[in-house]
């Protein structure tokens, strides 16, 4: 190993531990709904801001016994944790990849995951933001780098352009029959939704007739699948909650999701069933289906600033059916990456990599809730390094042909 070698290797954790840095900084202000600009990083209880030599990744917190230097607070071993992994994951990349500009777009990907992974881990949630900047990211380096989709100019393109159209009809579908058993109309968000996918179907069509699969074009043909990355992996996921909400008519609030209104969760809890909108096991009652709207929607005085919250996230749960909108718009994030192909394998890996921890949950917290970001998450990145030779196995009989 040469001079240069290593200092590229050095330069790659410190340039990662750097960015798991600013990561802790979005895991913790993003569902808040705070900047992660300004203010800079500063203790949470004193509000003293982290001088400069006090936030040098992984090497501070030891430096300073994990604690704040003007109030002694006590900091969680997460962060010095995150910043360890995303600096041994972008090595990884390096290592894997080489130096090569399609290192950009993987570090960014990779950069969503971990935070979705670890606000996923505590509150069930994974931030909007993540898809509303990630996704136009992927998309936008898919045509500068259209390398990253492996079926860019390929007869796959058309597959996935048949994909998109299935998936969009299919949804629109279920919507309505789950309209329909719900004694209700289609939402206008789900309007917008479903009439945006058709378009952009219409979109990859036109350009698919009109573009020429040369190297010219290639750029295009890279952004089309990306599109239909975003498409078949976010609808694939959509589809499946979909049918759970038809088929499950059990709605359940748990203690993990009132945790992400307040840290008074079981009190709230508490309030919820005294109030007769969820019975002692969180199942909502069809009491709750009776408000219309969150003027309706009756608590105790002293919960005046979390009804709004409260409301929306209980009416979530009524209608979210199997799946979490944020685990749907994590896939359609990874699909703007990965494209389509690579996005259903992580789609098929993930349960197999959830199952196990899944049973733990289950006896810890004796709720069927499960973050399932995570394993998302780690299958978007087994899917990124060994996707294309897990698709070749399975295609050939798992090896036996």
């Amino acid at each position: 190993m040469n001079e240069l070698e290593i200092i590229l290797r050095i330069f790659f954790f410190a340039f990662g531990s750097a960015i798991g840095s600013f990561l802790n900084v979005c895991i913790v202000r993003l569902p808040q709904g705070k900047s992660v600009v300004m203010p800079g990083s500063h203790c949470m209880k004193c509000d003293k801001l982290v001088r400069w030599f006090d936030n040098i990744p992984i090497l501070s917190y030891f430096l300073l016994r994990g604690k704040c230097r003007d109030c002694g607070t006590v900091f969680s071993f997460r962060y010095a944790g995150i910043e360890f992994l995303t600096g041994i994951i972008f090595l990884g990349l390096y290592l894997f990849f080489g130096l090569s500009w399609t290192l950009i777009p993987w570090f960014f990907l990779v950069g969503s995951l971990i935070i979705a992974t670890f606000v996923d881990l505590e509150l069930r949630i994974i931030p909007d933001e993540l898809s509303l900047w990630g996704i136009p990211v992927g998309l936008v380096m898919s045509f500068f780098l259209p390398q990253i989709q492996s079926m860019a100019g390929s007869p796959l393109l058309g597959i996935g352009l048949a994909l998109c159209a299935i998936f969009s009809v299919l949804a629109l579908l279920l919507m309505l029959l789950d309209a329909w058993g719900r004694r209700s109309f289609l939402a206008k968000e789900d309007v917008w939704l479903i009439g945006s996918v058709f378009v952009a179907v219409l979109f990859q069509f036109l350009l698919t007739i009109f573009v020429v699969p040369d190297a010219r074009a290639v750029r295009i043909l890279g952004l089309v699948a990306s599109c239909q990355g975003v498409i078949v992996g976010g609808g694939a996921l959509y589809l499946l909650g979909l049918v759970g909400a038809i088929l499950i008519k059990k709605r359940v609030v748990t203690l993990i999701d009132l945790k992400s209104v307040t840290d008074r969760y079981e009190d709230l809890f508490k309030e919820l069933m005294n109030k007769g909108y969820l019975d002692d096991e969180g199942e909502i009652q069809p009491k709750f289906s009776l408000v219309k709207l969150e003027e309706g929607f009756v608590l105790d005085s002293s919960w005046d600033k979390e009804r709004e919250k409260v409301y929306a996230l209980i009416l979530d749960c009524q209608e979210g059916g199997v799946m979490g909108g944020g685990d749907v718009k994590l896939m359609a994030l990874v699909g703007a990456f990965l494209g389509w192909k690579l996005a259903l394998l992580t789609i098929v890996l993930a349960p197999f990599l959830g199952i196990p921890f899944a049973i733990v949950e289950k006896i810890r917290t004796k709720s069927s809730a499960i973050a399932f970001g995570p394993y998302l998450a780690v299958a978007a990145v087994v899917s990124l390094l060994f996707g294309e030779k897990l698709i070749a196995w399975i295609l050939s009989g798992y090896g036996m042909y």
